[in-house]
């Protein structure tokens, strides 16, 4: 949670809420070398100090610690008021009212001359100005602050109020030199070049990652296919028209590599619908003949074919194709196909003809 402290800066006898975080010990405290206005913006939103900042002796007030930068602000007031910050006009008036108590004599004049002195008094102190914090002078340049990564040496002295003259001690100016010699910066430098490479390598690495990806090539169903040599190709006993023909295809078809690229080629045979694109498929791998021997359930004591790899690459052949709604459509297809061979294989239409 952010807090603000009501501190009292010795050097220049002034009080501020600052930061908590900006406190250096009970003794010391950070503070920026900006303008006026960039200061009291940075403390109002409670930035986080920087090392290169100068530091400057304080005293923390008792119980000045406040969540609030309003009322840390306005306990600030307070404190230039009631505090010892003003302890030459409380002196001043002490040693008035220490005169006030001498005997004096009844002359009218020196009573007289007492009181235009007191009200004299009451003046000044009154239309004396309260000192600032710690500013430094506003130049022509743009930059507000010196940033921490410039390896040039910067030595900030901040104003001094032209209400309190004071003058810098050489023990400040040395606290001052420590916080931001050459041997302080150069270990900042250092630690933040060591981070700027971890982030660069990080990137690089991610940069050469995608590049090898993009380099290597991406398996695709099209090199697939180009790569796998068509099963016509393979066997040379097509259309089946025997058990150990059958056999063979089962077997190759049971390695489920072959089968996808088998379903893959069987899928661009095409046709005008579903019952054409079944046709097209049957009459090359088997025989009329052969195929009269099967019904898709085994009815009439007929072999079933449904059980069959050749059935399976069917179904998934037509619904990559996109030709069937559904598998029973596909299933009423094939029985309708298969009831039908006896009749081609009578009537001696080969299996490659164009028959329904």
């Amino acid at each position: 949670m952010a807090t603000w402290t009501v501190v009292k800066f010795q050097e220049e006898n002034s009080v501020e809420a600052i930061p908590t975080t900006w406190l250096m010990g009970n003794n010391n405290c950070y503070w920026p070398p900006y303008t006026q206005e960039k200061i009291q913006h940075a403390i109002k939103k409670h930035d986080q100090p920087n090392t290169c900042w100068p530091l400057h002796k304080i005293e923390v007030f008792k119980s000045g610690t406040y969540d609030n930068y309003l009322q840390a602000r306005s306990k600030a007031k307070k404190a230039e008021i009631d505090s010892d910050l003003n302890s030459d006009c409380d002196y001043d008036k002490t040693k008035r009212r220490a005169r006030q108590r001498r005997i004096i004599s009844d002359d009218s004049s020196k009573s007289s001359a007492d009181e235009l002195e007191e009200i004299s008094w009451h003046k000044k102190c009154s239309q004396k100005k309260l000192p600032t914090p710690p500013k430094i002078p506003t130049t022509s340049s743009t930059d507000d602050s010196v940033p921490r990564s410039q390896p040039d040496h910067v030595t900030v002295i901040p104003a001094i109020p032209t209400a309190i003259p004071i003058s810098i001690s050489s023990k400040s100016i040395d606290e001052f030199s420590c916080c931001c010699c050459p041997v302080h910066k150069s270990g900042d430098s250092l630690r933040n070049i060591m981070k700027q490479q971890i982030l660069m390598r990080n990137i690089l690495t991610q940069v050469v990652e995608e590049i090898q990806n993009l380099r290597i090539p991406q398996p695709s169903a099209n090199i697939n296919e180009e790569s796998h040599q068509s099963i016509f190709l393979m066997f040379n006993f097509f259309p089946i028209n025997s058990d150990e023909h059958l056999i063979l295809l089962e077997e190759y078809l049971g390695t489920e590599k072959h089968f996808r690229a088998t379903v893959d080629e069987f899928s661009k045979l095409g046709g005008s619908n579903l019952y054409d694109f079944i046709k097209r498929c049957l009459n090359v791998v088997i025989s009329n003949s052969f195929a009269s021997q099967f019904s898709w359930q085994g009815a009439k004591k007929k072999r079933v074919f449904r059980d069959l790899k050749l059935a399976k690459l069917i179904l998934v052949a037509s619904e990559q194709s996109k030709l069937s709604d559904n598998q029973k459509a596909t299933e009423e297809a094939i029985k309708k196909w298969l009831r039908r061979a006896k009749e081609r294989s009578e009537h001696g239409k080969g299996p490659n003809e164009n028959n329904n």
